[in-house]
């Protein structure tokens, strides 16, 4: 049986919660074990809500997955093979871990809650769009590096790649932009806060929000949270 390569207990003062790594272009090899940690929860957080009405999703359910890759080479045919290889993995995983992840919650009735919503998460990604850097990143590969990189948990090329990316960003982005971005963290923790000092509960965001500083693990220990990582 799989196993979740990125999962850490948050303790806050006896109250158990978990927090999940998740990859955005992966396979759907990780639902059963998705389970024992949405379980017995009393929420669900995750980066941005699937939500039908959301620009790349609206986009793709309107006009087919086709034309919108079609759309992204047009404005950048540079990345035309990239393009095209996220589009298969798009087509094979539905979504990948994150939409994993809700779905599950759904399933047992669990609310699920966007730390971000979907106006700010459309704002980072044409941050991104505008320098050509979220997404593909500088290597024309996620932080987390390639899908077998994530499957087998590898840490230490995670952290290496984050600290790359975000190098390369203060190369070439404006203060503003850059601020921006580096906002995202932050915000996602304190927006979570209030509901993991309540009741034990679920945070599951990309993979690299845990590795590039400031990281979300050091941020909750700031704020008290005892932090292990248990797979």
């Amino acid at each position: 049986m799989s196993k979740l390569p990125f999962v850490w207990e948050l303790n806050n003062k006896g109250i158990i919660s978990h927090a999940i790594g998740t990859y955005h272009w992966i396979p759907d090899l990780f639902r059963e074990d998705v389970k024992k940690y949405v379980h017995n929860k009393s929420c669900v957080m995750v980066e941005c809500r699937d939500d039908p009405d959301y620009f790349f999703f609206k986009h793709v359910r309107e006009n087919g997955l086709e034309e919108h890759i079609a759309d992204q080479i047009k404005k950048d045919p540079a990345n035309r093979e990239l393009y095209q290889a996220r589009a298969r993995e798009f087509a094979e995983c539905a979504g990948g871990l994150d939409f994993d992840v809700e779905d599950v919650a759904r399933s047992l009735s669990i609310p699920v809650i966007g730390l971000e919503t979907k106006e700010e998460h459309a704002l980072y990604y044409a941050i991104g769009e505008k320098y050509n850097v979220m997404g593909t990143m500088n290597r024309g590969e996620p932080s987390t590096g390639p899908p077998e990189n994530f499957v087998f948990g590898d840490e230490e090329t995670a952290k290496k790649n984050c600290a790359e990316d975000i190098l390369h960003w203060k190369s070439i982005m404006s203060k503003e932009d850059l601020e921006t971005l580096m906002r995202r963290n932050p915000n996602m923790v304190e927006r979570s806060m209030q509901h993991i000092i309540r009741a034990p509960s679920l945070i599951a965001v990309g993979t690299a929000h845990y590795f590039a500083n400031p990281t979300l693990l050091a941020l909750y220990e700031r704020e008290g949270i005892d932090v292990k990582r248990i797979t």
